[in-house]
């Protein structure tokens, strides 16, 4: 999965975001997510957002993330509003509201201060 998982970022990097977008010409974090993981891993979510997709979810620690997890954040207050894939090497791949597709390090102070759990998929 690694190689058509890497595949699927750069063929996305630098899609702008758009809330509630679905498509190329605009996607949010968690549907970028979603897509990837119908393309990548042929999974379903049943949920639309963020903090829907972190109940779909093993929870795990940062400590315990493997590339494919999910990382969730809580950006604006106390729920989970921001989701994103994580690749390894303590970076993820995520819509940004600024740059769109992109991908960036949990060690940054922005994320690592906003951080709250990783995801891992049930089947």
């Amino acid at each position: 999965f690694k190689a058509t998982l890497e595949a699927f970022i750069n063929d996305w990097y630098g899609t702008p975001h758009r809330m509630g977008g679905m498509s190329k010409s605009g996607v949010d974090c968690s549907g970028f997510v979603i897509i990837a993981y119908q393309e990548v891993f042929g999974r379903e979510f049943h949920g639309r957002r963020a903090e829907d997709i972190f109940g779909e979810m093993k929870a795990l620690k940062q400590e315990e993330l493997a590339f494919g997890d999910l990382v969730f954040f809580k950006v604006k207050g106390r729920r989970i509003d921001h989701v994103g894939i994580y690749i390894g090497n303590g970076e993820f791949a995520h819509t940004s509201s600024s740059r769109g597709v992109m991908i960036s390090k949990l060690s940054n102070p922005y994320w690592s201060k906003r951080f709250f759990k990783g995801g891992r998929y049930q089947s």
